[in-house]
């Protein structure tokens, strides 16, 4: 019995990510028999967002004698969504090269710029959190600051300075921060999306909101996947469950070494 086809849709979707080009014809093709397709055409936009082509399998770009049309500034969230493709490609090459926070962020700035030329640009934080020890490095490349939870009492904003956007070239030193969490820390970090999302009144779901929410959860000892459930659903309903932007919250517990008593 063939898979639903929204299962195999999904999980062409998710080898997409990680397929070359040489690799998607018989990868669309297997999950597109299952999804009960069988006349399927593939696009790809190049990385300017300029050009949309069809793959014909002709030609030296594959393109030959196929559909192209110009899309540039057409596509809703498409230049968004491949700047965060390029930036996210060339920060897991810069880690699998061994570089430091800092020079990863150096990394997808020099990236974007060499794609991009200074147009676009990512805001971001790049940590690393010692399993160990507890001890959090990061850099702040002009995005919201992190917001630690602790002892089910306050929060706090750790601080580092910022070094701006990465791909808009300021030119601003990179500072490598160092934070030491005491076991049970949550740290908190989300995408401009969630706090800026807007009721019909025009009002912002707002970062004091956000956090208050969030401290008032985290005081009632709920999971992380519950917290984080009810977050999302709290932003949703604020925003008539239509978002503009994308909502990402990335939420971490520190355990002091005991990370397996964590509940799923």
């Amino acid at each position: 019995m063939n898979e639903p086809s929204s299962a195999a849709l999904i999980r062409l979707m998710q080898l997409s990510h990680i397929a070359t080009l040489e690799e998607l014809p018989q990868a669309i093709s297997a999950h597109a028999a299952c999804a009960g397709l069988w006349d399927v055409a593939v696009f790809v936009v190049d990385v300017r967002d300029t050009v949309l082509r069809r793959l014909t399998g002709k030609g030296p770009d594959a393109g030959a004698d196929g559909q192209w049309f110009t899309v540039e500034n057409s596509l809703p969230g498409t230049a968004a969504g491949i700047t965060a493709n390029v930036a996210v490609a060339a920060c897991r090459n810069a880690r699998r090269q061994g570089a430091s926070l800092a020079e990863t962020s150096r990394q997808v700035e020099k990236t974007l710029i060499e794609q991009f030329g200074g147009g676009r640009y990512v805001t971001g934080i790049l940590a690393d959190l010692d399993m160990e020890t507890g001890r959090l490095s990061w850099v702040n490349r002009g995005h919201h600051l992190p917001i630690l939870l602790r002892g089910n009492r306050w929060a706090t904003e750790p601080a580092c300075p910022p070094a701006g956007p990465m791909g808009a070239d300021l030119g601003l030193p990179v500072t490598e921060c160092v934070h030491q969490l005491e076991p049970g820390d949550r740290l908190l970090l989300c995408t401009d999306g969630v706090v800026e999302a807007r009721d019909a009144r025009g009002r912002e779901f707002g970062r004091d909101r956000f956090i208050e929410f969030v401290l008032r959860q985290h005081s009632g000892r709920h999971t992380l996947h519950e917290t984080l459930r009810r977050l999302m659903a709290a932003v949703m309903a604020h925003h008539d469950g239509l978002l503009d932007d994308d909502a990402t919250v990335l939420l971490t517990e520190w355990r002091g070494g005991r990370q397996r008593d964590l509940t799923p």
